[in-house]
């Protein structure tokens, strides 16, 4: 058992690593920021942008008011994780080649719930696909909400959207709608010991690590399990709903044939210890639910 003088130094050598952690995300972040409203005006308006960037700053003066100290610690933590992701993908191929990230505004963050888009390019056809993910640091009751919140926008047949979103690969601007979303992500443990190697600039040991296998399985299981969904809802939907029931199941099963090719380059990664990292059991666990209830 360890003494209370081991047990002090190890917390306070645990918290002035997440305060690191943080620093360095604080700090790509104002290197890298989201798309802003206020590019779109010319497409939007004025009153529209600004209407929104209110709405935005209302939400975040009561985000700050009622967060607790564990709740801002898990945003936090989901934030970092959000940016080692990003970065990840671009220079380690975390999703494989020409895959690119973009950051949404905070408006598409707060109100539509995107925490980062993937753009897998295709640059022999022209064309590209997308994917918005929603990104966890946490398990149990966070967890359930978001992926009930995708079962819902397959009944209603109205998946993801962003408002203010930009393409320079498509040369698009403006709202991208029907984007299959998933929710990934690892618990606190496993974020230590790759925040560890991300403030280390540890390359070789992230290009490899097994977190992205992680991330691509959860992806795989969801957009199967979501498909599956869709397919079911496209059978009990009456005939307003059954064609955009169909055309969701058909995003989502476009998407998973995307990432079976990327996990088909990656089998050689081994999942040691994400096959205990209680974020990835819980979704797996969730997906099991939810192919149980129909």
């Amino acid at each position: 058992m360890r003494n209370p003088e081991d047990a002090f130094l190890s917390g306070l050598s645990k918290k002035l690593a997440q305060e690191k952690l943080y620093a360095k995300t604080e700090e790509i972040l104002r290197e890298n920021q989201p798309l802003n409203p206020e590019n779109f005006r010319d497409l939007y308006g004025d009153e529209n942008v600004n209407k929104d960037t209110a709405r935005v700053r209302k939400l975040e003066e009561g985000f700050r008011e009622g967060v607790s100290t564990e709740s801002e610690q898990g945003r936090k933590l989901a934030k970092a994780l959000e940016v080692i992701i990003a970065q990840q993908i671009e220079l380690s191929n975390w999703m494989g080649s020409d895959v690119i990230t973009i950051t949404p505004s905070l408006f598409d963050d707060f109100i539509n719930g995107v925490d980062l888009i993937t753009e897998f390019q295709d640059k022999g056809e022209g064309r590209a696909s997308h994917m918005a993910l929603a990104i966890d640091v946490t398990s149990g009751g966070d967890l359930t909400k978001k992926i009930e919140r995708i079962k819902g926008e397959i009944r209603n047949g109205d998946l993801a959207r962003v408002k203010y979103f930009e393409s320079e690969f498509l040369n698009i601007r403006g709202e991208l709608k029907n984007i299959p979303r998933v929710v990934v992500g690892i618990d606190t443990h496993t974020m230590e010991s790759l925040g560890e190697l991300w403030l280390a600039n540890d390359t070789k040991a992230l290009a490899g690590h097994e977190v992205q296998r992680a991330l691509l399985e959860e992806i795989r299981a969801e957009l199967k399990a979501f498909a599956a969904y869709a397919r079911h809802a496209e059978r009990l939907a009456g005939p307003e709903r059954h064609e955009r029931s169909k055309k969701a199941a058909e995003v989502y099963e476009r998407a998973l044939q995307v990432v079976e090719e990327i996990l088909e380059e990656k089998k050689s990664i081994a999942l040691e210890t994400m096959a205990n990292d209680s974020v990835f059991r819980s979704i797996m666990r969730e997906l099991e639910f939810l192919q149980k209830g129909y």
